[in-house]
């Protein structure tokens, strides 16, 4: 399908950013050269030979920063959806930011029962909806997945949903939430604003089910 094949190259184009990034550069450096954009026989240049090289760092950037985002939105979009869960993990030995690039191998349960083996990397920022801080499953869980039909070894982490391991992230979150505001509440017991606070933050995390937040 026409739509798996877009699909396709931009989740690769996002997964590859960096790469993409030093191709598009290439690229462009190498445009002015070609027939299309190579200055006139009199020596007069062409406007559009300028274009290419920042054209093609701009594609290159904005792959780069928004790539990784745009392909998890149209990838739980147009994907079908499955099951999955972390069979293992493994060091890259590539490094993002300071920090050890972990890998992690995957099996997935498509719509039709297939079981697909694939893996992803904790630099794939591959996780629906999108977010600045990104978790990932770890060995044993069990989460949802938004998988490329034609080639379901792309996919996205789905991190909103109703999944275990979704749900206790979710109560990660929102305990979190709880322990920040009970610090504030014993710290100055007496403001009712942080009370409050603490009060309503448990609510929400005893209405959302979890058990950590069944007593004060």
């Amino acid at each position: 399908m026409l739509t798996d094949a877009i699909l396709h190259i931009l989740h690769t184009l996002a997964q590859w950013r960096f790469l993409a990034l030093f191709a598009c550069i290439m690229l462009s450096l190498a445009a002015p050269s070609l027939p299309p954009f190579r200055p006139r026989a009199d020596g007069q240049a062409r406007f559009r030979s300028l274009i290419p090289l920042p054209l093609g760092i701009a594609l290159g950037i904005g792959n780069l920063i928004f790539g990784p985002d745009v392909s998890a939105v149209l990838v739980h979009r147009f994907g079908t959806q499955g099951q999955a869960t972390v069979t293992g993990s493994y060091d890259t030995g590539n490094s993002y930011n300071d920090r050890r690039v972990m890998g992690y191998k995957v099996l997935i349960k498509t719509a039709d029962e297939r079981t697909i083996q694939t893996s992803f990397e904790d630099d794939d920022f591959n996780v629906y909806p999108p977010a600045n801080g990104v978790y990932y499953p770890q060995p044993g869980d069990v989460f949802n997945v938004s998988y490329i039909e034609s080639f379901p070894e792309d996919f996205i982490i789905i991190s909103n949903d109703d999944s275990p391991w979704a749900h206790a992230l979710r109560c990660f979150e929102l305990m979190s939430a709880v322990h920040e505001a009970d610090g504030k509440q014993r710290f100055a017991p007496k403001s009712a604003e942080f009370r409050k606070s603490y009060e309503d933050a448990l609510q929400t995390a005893r209405a959302a089910g979890c058990e950590a937040a069944g007593s004060e």
